[in-house]
């Protein structure tokens, strides 16, 4: 089954308070998103209705089904860069979005309308193709076609009827078409990082024009798949090009040349059915106004000496909603996170008293017991567990509790039993881009001598362009267990055989 969020199941149970109908954000649930904006409503229905309607064409291109369950993916529609920044401080003015994934928030943030040239809804689109190749296909996709299969979907026009894809950027565009600095076509194809240099732009661009070539020629469609299976059998990137498409170098670069200066098309889909996209909407409180954003900085991850006076701030806002239930629980949740454990189960006892039912405050006292057996307190580290549990019965496809449950065993050091690895595992499954959760699994599996799947595991961590740390770590550890599984393979073969 598909959950929603904790977040989101939060702010629906809050919006009983006597001031609920003040708030200026509102949320908006689909098949696949949780939606927030302080948007008019008519436009905030239209753009959930586009997301879904986004997510269609992915599939079509893709050829990918829905998911039997999933995480939503939370988007946050802003209406200034400043909001941005209060999630993301130090962001440059020019940084209209992002895309996160964390334990506890796997979300895209979009600045509406358009900034420095760039339109929000491109933004946002680009960063959910993003999330969309994460989530549905653990593959050791190359960092040139992440991108270029990003910036190729990203200018997608979409409606109830009509879908249409493959158009340039204005900038993207004209960087092709005016020449200049353009990257050799090996660099292109070898490319891990892209976090730093001056030619992204071209990386970008010229990764958008492969990607279009590759995905809009029908004919380049099967030596497409043949470069996909050499990638998964470990060829370099570039000759794993040059061999499905049985050219070299040069002269892949005089057909792309040629291609950028012919008449370089786009596709659009007539749909015969009209898309229908059920949008429920509600209003959240007016603490939510002060409390919403916040909540999704800390939720992100922050320092220990920013979490302080972040919590003092979300305290201090809460205490001006007095019995308002979403100001409790983003008080309780901040204690749990990054305050103090105890005051963060006596603020969400008595949500628990009222409603011993309640999936997400078990999870927060959950997390305030594995808080203090981080510590080193032994039987904080049962008491979470148990509330963990408590969660998961209420809610089994929340991809924190089951992950925080595994941790009250991981802190141990030790390899999981075999009922415990499948639930991290499954929490890696709902939650696949998320790093401290893949990498985690990755390192059970090895210690279970799963070798194969641990890397499998890491792979797509390694080769995202934008990893910068997260993905040197994830290439060391592909590294050793490589090693590991050299040896196991080593060892099979000197066994005698059976008589």
């Amino acid at each position: 089954m598909i959950r929603v969020a904790f977040w989101a199941v939060a702010c629906l149970m809050s919006a009983a308070a006597a001031w609920a109908e003040d708030g200026r954000w509102l949320r908006a649930e689909t098949r696949h998103f949780v939606l927030y904006s302080n948007e008019l409503p008519q436009r905030v229905r239209e753009a959930a209705e586009q997301l879904e309607q986004f997510d269609h064409l992915l599939r079509l291109v893709t050829q990918q089904p829905p998911p039997a369950e999933a995480q939503k993916l939370e988007v946050y529609l802003l209406a200034t860069q400043p909001q941005l920044a209060i999630v993301q401080p130090g962001l440059g003015e020019s940084v209209a979005g992002f895309y996160a994934a964390r334990t506890e928030m796997v979300a895209a943030f979009s600045v509406a309308g358009r900034r420095f040239d760039v339109d929000g809804q491109e933004i946002l689109f680009h960063e959910y193709a993003h999330h969309f190749l994460y989530q549905n296909f653990n593959f050791p996709y190359p960092g040139w076609f992440i991108e270029g299969f990003a910036e190729y979907m990203q200018t997608a026009e979409v409606s109830a009827t009509r879908l249409s894809w493959g158009r340039p950027t204005t900038i993207r565009g004209s960087w092709l078409l005016n020449g200049g600095d353009q990257l050799p076509l090996n660099q292109v194809l070898r490319r891990v990082s892209i976090d730093r240099g001056d030619d992204v732009g071209y990386f970008y661009a010229q990764s958008w024009l492969l990607t279009h070539f590759m995905l809009s020629v029908p004919e380049n469609r099967a030596p497409l798949q043949n470069y996909f299976q050499r990638i998964a059998n470990a060829e370099p990137a570039d000759e794993a090009l040059y061999a499905a498409l049985g050219m070299d170098e040069n002269a892949i670069e005089r057909r792309l040349r040629q291609y950028v200066r012919g008449r370089v098309t786009f596709t659009t889909l007539n749909l015969g059915q009209p898309l229908v996209t059920e949008v429920a909407i509600s209003r959240l409180p007016r603490s939510a106004d002060d409390l919403l954003l916040p909540m999704a900085r800390l939720r992100l991850g922050v320092s220990d000496d920013v979490a302080e006076d972040l919590v003092a701030r979300i305290a201090a806002i809460a205490a001006r909603y007095p019995g308002d239930a979403y100001a409790v629980r983003a008080h309780a949740y901040a204690l749990a996170l990054y305050g103090d454990a105890a005051a963060a189960r006596a603020r969400i006892a008595p949500v628990l008293t009222a409603d011993p039912n309640d999936a997400n405050a078990h999870y927060i006292t959950g997390l305030a017991w594995l808080r203090d057996a981080r510590a080193g307190d032994a039987a904080a580290r049962l008491e979470a567990r148990r509330a963990f549990v408590r969660a998961f019965r209420l809610d089994d496809a929340h991809v924190p509790t089951l992950y925080r449950y595994v941790e009250t065993f991981t802190d141990l050091n030790q390899p999981l039993s075999a009922r415990d690895l499948d639930v991290l595992l499954r929490a890696h499954d709902l939650a696949p881009q998320v790093f401290e959760i893949g990498a985690n699994a990755a390192a059970q599996l090895a210690a279970a001598r799963r070798y194969r799947e641990a890397i499998a595991t890491l792979t797509p961590f390694a080769q995202d362009p934008h990893g910068g740390p997260r993905a040197e770590r994830a290439r060391a550890m592909i590294a050793a267990y490589a090693m590991g599984q050299g040896m196991q393979n080593e060892a099979a073969q000197a066994a005698p055989a059976a008589p």
